[in-house]
């Protein structure tokens, strides 16, 4: 026989519980796991939305970086929901109140994500919130094992066929430093669209890629496959 426990909990608990095990679960991606801990922030703390939890994120970041400047938004020490500075106290009680309440909340934040993802704020913010800002198919490819560097490296391009093309090239193994390389050829090519004709520009695209050792070393279809997407544009 196998012992149970039998806990009751208020819902607010029960879900903090699944969030947690959710978090323990093997086969997690990148972005799943930014998303759960996410939850787990509103849950934690009692906010509205992932999108709140993100915000605080931003704040605990900016606190971090600055420490002397007031952000604009706090949580109300009496009722715990958030809100701007100047509907809270300005008593000195009620500041020291709203300091106390806006470093709990850090460290709860700060807490969570490092216990999660062994990353500290500042990382947090820098490399993983940019993932709930993904195009939907770059954030498919992460959902199949792309990782979230190279996601992120792609995302700056705006054409969604060329977008597929790189997204095809990293699964196949391009690395990090050749993805930024073939992203910065495609937006200096698109920059300059104006300024040369279209074959011209090709051309001279496809002799820069050329002139890439790690570029050329590589696969062999790889010069096959920037040419098509270069066309595209």
């Amino acid at each position: 026989m196998v012992p149970v426990a039998i806990l009751e909990l208020s819902d607010r608990d029960a879900r903090r519980i699944a969030l947690a095990e959710n978090l323990q679960r093997e086969g997690l991606n990148v972005f799943e796991q930014t998303v759960a801990i996410l939850n787990l922030i509103v849950a934690e703390l009692n906010l509205g939305s992932i999108e709140e939890a993100k915000q605080l994120v931003i704040e605990c970041h900016l606190a971090l970086r600055h420490p002397d400047k007031k952000r604009p938004l706090d949580v109300d020490p009496k009722t715990g929901q958030r809100c701007p500075v100047s509907e809270l106290e300005t008593t000195d009680a009620g500041s020291e109140a709203v300091k106390q309440s806006m470093l709990d909340c850090h460290q709860v934040v700060a807490s969570i994500i490092f216990d999660n993802c062994q990353m500290a704020i500042n990382s947090f913010y820098r490399h993983r919130l940019k993932l709930l800002d993904l195009p939907s198919d770059v954030v498919d490819a992460v959902m199949n094992g792309l990782e979230y560097t190279k996601a992120i490296a792609i995302s700056r391009v705006s054409n969604s066929e060329q977008r597929e093309d790189l997204i095809k090239s990293a699964l196949a193994g391009f690395s990090l430093v050749e993805i930024k390389k073939q992203v910065k050829i495609l937006l200096s090519f698109l920059a300059s669209e104006v300024e040369q004709p279209s074959e011209d520009k090709v051309a001279a695209t496809q002799e820069a890629l050329t002139n890439e050792s790690a570029i050329s070393d590589r696969l062999p279809d790889r010069q096959q496959r920037v040419t098509s997407f270069l066309q595209k544009a």
